[in-house]
């Protein structure tokens, strides 16, 4: 499959979407509702994409039901196979940013 690069800049997006990734021969889950109200990223899945952190302090809610505070802020970028608007393939950039948490479990979505 021949596929152009098209870049899309996530700045929000709704609550409980989930993607399905095809990334490095498997199947990646990818939910944005952790219940904070803000956008996090595992450390482990993080390193997987393109990346840089920037220092920055801040607090989370919702995670385990304690507060968290936070002092890397990452901006990350993933790919998604797709169709542009008249069928060719594509190849979608997302580009997002987020609190990083170390050790974060994976959830169902």
């Amino acid at each position: 499959m021949s596929a152009s690069v098209v870049q899309i800049i996530v700045e929000s997006m709704s609550k409980h979407a989930m993607a399905r990734v095809p990334m490095n021969g498997e199947n990646v889950e990818i939910g944005n509702d952790p219940g904070t109200g803000r956008t996090i990223i595992g450390m482990n899945f993080l390193k997987t994409l393109e990346h840089k952190i920037a220092k920055q302090r801040g607090n989370v809610r919702g995670l385990n039901g304690e507060p968290l505070a936070l002092d890397r802020w990452a901006t990350f970028t993933f790919y998604q196979p797709g169709y542009d608007g008249k069928g060719n393939p594509v190849l979608m950039k997302f580009t997002n940013s987020g609190w990083v948490v170390d050790n974060l479990a994976p959830i169902s979505c």
